[in-house]
């Protein structure tokens, strides 16, 4: 799209579309599970996106890079991604490697006992504030 600026100066506002169908196919009292299809073609950069549950996340099909502090994650078909709350990331695609994903969300509530039950075992991921999430193979 060109406009024209109060000076009369020419400029180029590219807008990007990331496209994505997104269902739940169930939802329960503590978690609900999500199907996301995504329809991006072209290479980007998304916004900055926030994680409000704790999430596990199963890659069905395609490529994308998750994005954390201080992380880069390569995600593919057949890995799995589990995400804290109260993160942020961008998610960087790939020309031409839209990607599914099925994704189960669970409440704060289920994420508060879940520490609870597992601390200080697990220590090491729940409370790092370093680690947002893991990728697993």
């Amino acid at each position: 799209m060109e406009c024209t600026d109060s000076s009369g100066s020419e400029f180029v506002i590219l807008i990007f579309m990331l496209l994505a169908d997104i269902h739940i196919l169930h939802q329960a009292d503590f978690y609900k599970i999500v199907n996301y299809t995504c329809h991006c073609t072209v290479c980007s950069i998304s916004a900055e996106e926030y994680n409000d549950s704790f999430s596990i996340s199963f890659i069905r099909k395609g490529f994308f890079e998750y994005r954390t502090f201080r992380r880069h994650e390569e995600v593919h078909a057949g890995r799995v991604l589990i995400s804290k709350p109260g993160f942020g990331h961008t998610t960087r695609h790939i020309d031409q490697q839209p990607d599914i994903t099925t994704t189960i969300e669970f409440t704060k509530d289920f994420f508060k006992e879940l520490v609870e039950k597992y601390n200080p075992g697990s220590a090491w991921f729940f409370t790092n504030r370093d680690m947002h999430s893991i990728l697993v193979s």
